[in-house]
């Protein structure tokens, strides 16, 4: 079951994806976009499962001309809200700015909102409107890369299901 008030917000280039393996650009009369099998760093199954139960999103600093093509190739684009995609071509201001995470909150007022990403302008403009930030560090390669966000997410999971009244020392 859906919690709508529960939101897991993604960086795109080097936490969700390889950009650099999801694109292969190639000349056939035309530019065309060519999704790699391993350009996603998150399964299939696993994303159907998260979505099943979270409202997902991304901010990036990558326009909508690289970002929705590569999603929508990799098939990634039907798990996450529209609403919750934001760009550079929405906020023309760096991440570490703080205010393309500012509007996200804006876009999800009451609902609790944990950001994974990958570098320190992430940290930086999540902590600024006050979303917890989960960082997966730079992998050796793709399947540590793959672990480290698993394990991301998993935190995530744990930040947005955190009650009090679960806690040993507050049953009765």
């Amino acid at each position: 079951m859906m919690t709508k008030n529960k939101v897991i917000i993604f960086d795109f280039d080097g936490t969700l994806i390889d950009q650099k393996a999801a694109t292969r650009s190639f000349l056939c009369g035309r530019e065309r976009i060519v999704p790699l099998p391993q350009a996603a760093y998150i399964s299939s199954s696993l994303m159907r499962k998260l979505a099943s139960r979270y409202r997902l999103g991304i901010v990036t600093g990558s326009p909508d001309r690289e970002v929705i093509p590569v999603m929508a190739s990799l098939n990634m684009l039907y798990f996450f809200d529209a609403r919750l995609i934001i760009t550079a071509d929405d906020i023309a201001a760096p991440k570490k700015t703080g205010k393309s995470f500012v509007e996200l909150v804006n876009r999800l007022y009451g609902s609790r909102v944990v950001f994974i990403g990958d570098s320190a302008n992430d940290e930086i403009g999540s902590r600024i409107a006050g979303v917890p930030f989960i960082r997966v560090r730079n992998a050796r390669g793709f399947q540590e890369h793959c672990e480290m966000l698993s394990r991301a997410i998993g935190q995530a999971i744990e930040i947005l299901e955190w009650n009090k009244a679960t806690l040993p020392w507050n049953r009765h």
